[in-house]
């Protein structure tokens, strides 16, 4: 079946199972365990040990398929050819092998096919590296022994497989109920192993195929849909960058910790935060639209009738919130967005700088500035902590949370509003994976995937790589990397955006195109008016537990908040619950869990522990693990084996842990308390 999203690209760059190629291979002989540790090959360079056996999938009526039959053993299945090789002895032999395959099927095509596997970045496609040209952003070109170029491209499946919510090959058999072989006992059934994996990776592009997605990564499909759809509704033949945003920072999800430990907690998710914006928001309008196609903003000023407008409306709204939480009443995004859209006097962009909290606020200072909403970026990272020192960009709905500010306006940017273009659709959508899900149809995995990617695209880079080389320039992006906390790859802002990428010694930046920053079928600033809404919306929420008076603060405390998702005590989930802000609906909050005992000891960085069962740990970068040994290999790099922790409390943190602990945000990172280096050894000795 092919769903309403369905989106065909180009028949030269498109997805097509039974018009596929397909491969995986083996390193351990038959009879030798696999050296594994949690996971991950543990020193296993690919390049030196080599391969014991392979297995290769093609369409039946491939060209030069018949001679692949006379080399290797073969079984006929529905419209495709499984070949295999074993050789436990002279491992070169095996790759030989498949490289002569390789060759003579890429020879003889005359139309684009894909080779699709599950490791290719990082793994099996070294083995033939030296045939691997040209990269493209999701594939390799094929070239023969002689340099010829073919019409045979690699790509990588694991990225489809991230997106539906796999991490492993395993995961995907056993969702499409055609299971990884765990036990053989013979180089028969070995073989058979190997072969299983691959036929999994054709049932798996045979799924996104019913899904109505061709695409080579999810990313792409997200794109182009939505390039589509709004070419369709507004009848613009592209849609480019907006002018504005170069000044201003993207600032993304809200993602920090609050207290360290939490007992009885009640774990609150946001049905699709983003698609719940993008439904029922106000967006900068792109209609009309300038020459060069961006979003025309109002040539209005904020000169001081305005400024006495804005400051009024800013009073309503603080009157309006110590008038709810006097009565105990429930504070929703609904309610506060409708007070927005129909008496605020300004709808863009602010610069200030803000003095302290006003007199009317003082009661709630400390709760106020302990989960302060605005961020800003400085040194690499996204703060949210109160700074008099620097300025903040006050973005569309969250104007509203100047109320409990004194400030002063130091520029303005103002756009006209409408309804997001996609809005309809993206509401028949979530209700159409609603059905879905009730009935268990997988397509809710795919729905799902456009439903939450689609407003990435709007924020697009262009970039050009550059290494790091230069011994001066190199030391300051490693202290950056350093400061980071040693991702594989992490953003900065100075004169432009960057992206850093490290593979093991080796330093890339990713730096913004200086005459395009954005791509084509980019609206910048609508990615910047999404995340802002969300935060607006996950504010509202807060806003019941920070707004309450010191006396019983404690009993409707926030204990972490992540970008959707909120852990809190069980009055204020109540509070919330009879509000009437609990349910399935789009944008509502869901009760995921009740968490018994819970620690939180950075941004993603978290232990819940149940009344039964297996501790859940969550660990930014190194998944369930506090320390994970991790080899580096790929097209580009040589082989490394290093090792990253899940959290290095002598490096800079966004949040200082106070005795009490309690994280208190910081204007600037530094590095972590001795309070912190305790806490996380105690967590490490109770749940490694």
């Amino acid at each position: 079946m092919t769903y309403q999203f369905s989106l065909r690209e180009k028949k030269t760059k498109e997805l097509v199972w039974n018009r596929c190629m397909y491969y995986d291979v083996e390193t351990a002989p038959w009879n030798e365990p696999f050296k594994q540790q949690d996971d991950n090959y543990k020193y296993l360079n690919i390049r030196a040990t080599g391969i014991t056996s392979f297995c290769l999938v093609v369409p039946k009526d491939i060209p030069k398929v018949d001679k692949l039959k006379r080399l290797l053993p073969n079984k006929e299945l529905q419209n495709m050819v499984a070949f295999w090789y074993y050789n436990d002895e002279i491992r070169s032999n095996t790759k030989a092998m498949l490289v002569d395959a390789l060759n003579i099927i890429a020879s003889g095509l005359r139309k684009k096919t894909y080779l699709c596997g599950f490791n290719n970045s990082s793994f099996d496609d070294l083995l033939f590296m030296d045939h691997l040209q040209d990269e493209r952003p999701s594939c390799l070109t094929y070239h023969l022994s002689d340099g010829k170029e073919t019409k045979l491209y690699t790509t990588d499946l694991k990225y489809w497989c991230k997106a539906y919510g796999f991490s492993k090959l395993a995961d995907i058999g056993e969702y499409l109920k055609l299971p990884k072989k765990q036990d053989w006992k013979t180089k028969e059934e070995y073989i058979e192993y190997n072969i299983t994996d691959v036929l999994i990776l054709v049932a798996f592009v045979k799924m996104l195929n019913e899904h109505g997605l061709y695409a080579l990564r999810p990313a792409t499909a997200a794109r182009n849909l939505a390039a589509k759809e709004l070419h369709e509704k507004l009848q613009l033949k592209r849609i480019l960058s907006d002018e504005d945003v170069d000044r201003i920072p993207l600032i993304g999800g809200r993602t920090e910790p609050y207290y360290a430990i939490g007992k009885n907690l009640y774990y609150l998710d946001v049905n699709s935060l983003y698609p719940y914006v993008m439904a029922n928001f106000q967006y900068p309008s792109v209609t009309p639209v300038n020459s060069n196609g961006a979003i025309r903003r109002s040539t209005t000023t904020c000169g001081p009738t305005r400024k006495r407008e804005i400051e009024d409306f800013l009073k309503y709204v603080g009157k309006y919130l110590n008038e709810a939480i006097r009565q105990d009443e429930c504070i929703k995004p609904e309610t506060m967005k409708k007070i927005f859209e129909s008496i605020s006097p300004w709808y863009g962009i602010l610069r200030v700088k803000l003095h302290g909290i006003r007199m009317e606020w003082k009661e709630y200072e400390k709760q106020i500035l302990h989960y302060f909403p605005f961020g800003r970026k400085k040194d690499g990272y996204t703060l949210f902590s109160f700074d008099v020192e620097d300025d903040y960009w006050i973005q569309f709905y969250e104007l509203m949370w100047l109320c409990f500010f004194d400030y002063t306006i130091l520029e303005h940017i103002e756009y006209t509003r409408d309804r997001f273009p996609l809005a309809d659709k993206i509401v028949e959508r979530y209700e159409l994976r609603k059905k879905l899900k009730q009935n268990k149809d997988s397509a809710e995995k795919a729905i799902k995937i456009l439903l939450n990617t689609g407003y990435g695209i709007y924020a697009t880079r262009n970039h050009y790589k550059r290494r790091i080389t230069e011994q001066n320039e190199y030391e300051k992006y490693y202290s950056y990397w350093i400061a980071a906390g040693r991702p594989d790859e992490f953003e900065i802002y100075d004169d432009d955006y960057k992206t850093v990428k490290v593979r093991g010694d080796k330093i890339d930046v990713y730096i913004a195109d200086p005459k395009r920053r954005y791509a084509d079928n980019t609206v910048p600033i609508w990615a910047i008016a999404t995340t802002s809404h969300a935060r607006f919306s996950l504010y509202c929420y807060m806003l019941n537990g920070i707004l309450t008076p010191p006396e019983i603060e404690e009993r409707y405390r926030i204990f972490y908040v992540d970008t959707d998702s909120i852990f809190c005590t069980e009055k204020l989930y109540k509070l919330l619950d009879a509000g009437g802000v609990v349910g399935a609906e789009l944008g509502q909050l869901k009760l995921e869990d009740n968490v018994p005992l819970a620690y939180f000891l950075a941004p993603k960085t978290y232990i819940l522990v149940p009344k039964d069962g297996k501790p859940v740990k969550k660990f930014k970068g190194t998944g369930t693990l506090f320390t994970k040994t991790i080899v580096a290999q790929s097209l580009k790099t040589d082989f490394t084996v290093y090792t990253r922790e899940t959290l290095r409390p002598e490096q800079p943190q966004k949040r200082r842990l106070e005795e009490d602990y309690s994280f208190t945000a910081t204007p600037s990172p530094e590095p972590g308390t001795k309070t912190l280096k305790e806490l996380y050894e105690e967590c490490k000795k109770k749940y490694e």
